[in-house]
């Protein structure tokens, strides 16, 4: 699905802009080595190698990946892939920071990814997310339309507190997204800063 959607090699569906979220997020935090998880066409993780980040890009979507990787090459900025679905990924490399924006899971599976992306990280590195809110079924800006792909808030600190993170967000918050022609509008997002 995601390969048919990114596809469009003259376009960026959400756009070539960060998520605006992490952008202002990312400042209030030091790292150097950085993993962009469902990170399809590589928005943030140009804006985060141009930032001085050592920046490794996961998506189940070769397309998406490989428009990534030209992405960052037309900035002269080198970026290192991962083709995996979060559930099938391993690494014993640990990173000081992660971040994702809008990475659509079930609801089933979303425990197995916070614990993914918690292993991925040092003692004491830090998480940075935006998804979209259950509530988000009210609004038109984009995203699923499907209940079990959007995110609970108290769901999400249930997992986060099982793992015994130090939350430092975890609210459900209503903004306007302007992410290429994908994400237009008023919309519902649950916004998630946690330490390890």
């Amino acid at each position: 699905m995601w390969n048919k959607k990114f596809e469009n090699l003259n376009e960026f569906l959400y756009g070539k802009e960060p998520n605006q979220f992490i952008a202002t997020e990312i400042e209030n935090w030091n790292g150097k080595n950085l993993i962009c998880f469902g990170e399809g066409e590589g928005r943030n993780a140009v804006y985060l190698a141009e930032k001085g980040f050592s920046v490794t890009a996961l998506d189940s979507s070769e397309v998406g990946l490989k428009k990534a990787k030209d992405f960052a090459k037309e900035n002269n900025l080198e970026i290192e892939t991962i083709l995996t679905k979060i559930e099938d990924f391993r690494t014993s490399e640990k990173f000081d920071i992660a971040i994702s924006s809008f990475m659509h899971i079930h609801s089933g599976l979303q425990k197995t990814a916070f614990e993914k992306i918690v292993l991925s990280l040092k003692v004491g590195g830090v998480f940075i997310g935006e998804f979209f809110s259950e509530e988000q079924l009210n609004f038109s800006s984009g995203g699923p339309k499907d209940i079990d792909l959007l995110y609970s808030e108290k769901e999400v600190r249930e997992i986060l507190s099982n793992l015994n993170c130090k939350i430092k967000k975890c609210e459900v918050e209503k903004t306007t997204l302007n992410e290429g022609k994908g994400h237009i509008g008023e919309a519902s997002v649950l916004r998630i800063v946690f330490v390890r």
